[in-house]
């Protein structure tokens, strides 16, 4: 059946609906599928009465196609889902070749010119409708890789339940059942290597939570090296902090030089606050920064000090 969005006994119901669940079940907001396929004036409506019982409410619509700020902007939704840094993800992971996020990052959202630099976008890895992380990605031992990126990106990053402990999926042209299964009881029998998956995504989490650039900083992709596509840099930055984030996708540690042309850090001296038994000072000199045993499968986060 399809609604008729323009008749106003339609939109009345539909917003009686709305107040039901926010002011009588106090939902604190609403994730909106296929939210590209309705007229802008109904979420710009909907927006309206959702904000007026709470101004709080976190309003996400399903987008799969830019232009995103047909949907997400302040008089509409409050943000939408990233397909395009999805999937360049675990891609570039895959195909060892980092170059490819670093360009998806730089186009949506270098401080100057980025296409999304003033929209917020939700960040994920994996939901109802795709295949499950842990399945597309070719080795296990790159999910803290992609988890490390997830929740080092500006927007806000969601995790689909049971990929914080592992769970496998595949969805196919004739079942998405596989990437819906119940999900695995605490006590009950995890998927293997689940209990170190959760505790590294827990790890992230934290890192998230503590660090303000993480949460409200600006994102500039610096570098994606060329001898083995793996390894992967971008600047974080916000008006209370300075973080540089490198992502070293290949299965040895790795030496790498980053270069930071154009940043104006000469000089700056930084530390790791991923790695705490990392007490090595990193200093930019000749714009550029040498970072040794950058460990395999995982990264480094130094934050200016």
């Amino acid at each position: 059946m399809k609604l008729n969005l323009q008749e106003k006994t339609v939109r009345d119901y539909l917003f009686s609906v709305v107040k039901y669940w926010m002011k009588d079940i106090g939902i604190d907001g609403w994730r909106l599928d296929v939210a590209y396929l309705i007229p802008n004036d109904f979420w710009r409506e909907f927006r309206k009465i959702c904000k007026e019982i709470n101004p709080e409410c976190l309003l996400v619509g399903e987008l799969i196609h830019g232009p995103y700020s047909k949907w997400v902007d302040k008089d509409l939704l409050d943000a939408g889902t990233e397909y395009q840094v999805y999937k360049s993800i675990w891609s570039s992971i895959n195909s060892q070749n980092m170059h490819e996020l670093k360009a998806v990052l730089a186009n949506s959202y270098h401080p100057q010119w980025g296409h999304l630099k003033d929209r917020i976008m939700m960040n994920f890895l994996g939901n109802h409708d795709t295949t499950r992380i842990r399945s597309i990605l070719t080795d296990d031992r790159h999910l803290a890789v992609a988890f490390l990126i997830l929740f080092t990106l500006n927007g806000f990053p969601k995790i689909y339940y049971g990929d914080e402990i592992g769970l496998k999926g595949i969805k196919t042209p004739q079942s998405d059942t596989d990437v819906r299964r119940p999900m695995v009881l605490p006590n009950g029998d995890w998927p293997s290597n689940g209990k170190e998956i959760f505790n590294m995504i827990n790890k992230v989490i934290e890192l998230r939570q503590k660090n303000h650039a993480l949460i409200y900083g600006n994102l500039t992709a610096l570098y994606a090296d060329n001898e083995t596509g793996n390894i992967l840099a971008y600047l974080r930055q916000s008006s209370k902090q300075t973080l540089l984030v490198i992502i070293n996708a290949n299965f040895e540690t790795m030496n790498t030089r980053i270069p930071l042309w154009n940043i104006t850090l000469e000089n700056e001296r930084f530390k790791d606050i991923l790695n705490t038994d990392d007490q090595q000072e990193y200093v930019v000199k000749n714009d550029q920064i040498n970072i040794n045993n950058l460990e395999s499968c995982w990264g480094k986060v130094l934050e200016k000090i």
